[in-house]
């Protein structure tokens, strides 16, 4: 099985997210990043069965592009043990299973809780 985070370009950080699509119905998100210098090399990452959902940015940022800075992707077969994911709220919620934790900082906040994490 290969591991999402090798995936992932390794400078990361220097990348924008160009795109934020959520899904009122089923709750499914998707992270359009692009690298800046190249245009060429973009990706999405989809989030399907939302647990958690949080964005946050300045108001009077308005260009739609925004600078990641700090990026963190982690995946927890017992999300009841992260101490991140308590900060979430999530622990109680007892059927939750194994989650992928996204958090972002930068010209953008964004932190997500999904089951499932496609990379495309």
């Amino acid at each position: 099985m290969i591991n999402i985070k090798d995936r992932l370009p390794k400078n990361i950080e220097y990348y924008q997210i160009n795109e934020i699509k959520l899904e009122p119905i089923t709750l499914d998100l998707v992270l359009g990043i692009i690298n800046p210098i190249n245009p060429k090399e973009f990706f999405s990452i989809n989030f399907k069965n939302l647990a958690y959902f949080s964005v946050s940015k300045a108001p009077d940022d308005i260009d739609g592009c925004f600078q990641i800075g700090y990026f963190k992707l982690s995946h927890y077969k017992d999300p009841h043990s992260s101490s991140e994911l308590i900060n979430c709220g999530l622990t109680t919620y007892p059927d939750l299973g194994e989650v992928y934790h996204l958090k972002i900082e930068g010209d953008i906040y964004i932190e997500v809780v999904s089951n499932s994490l496609i990379l495309k």
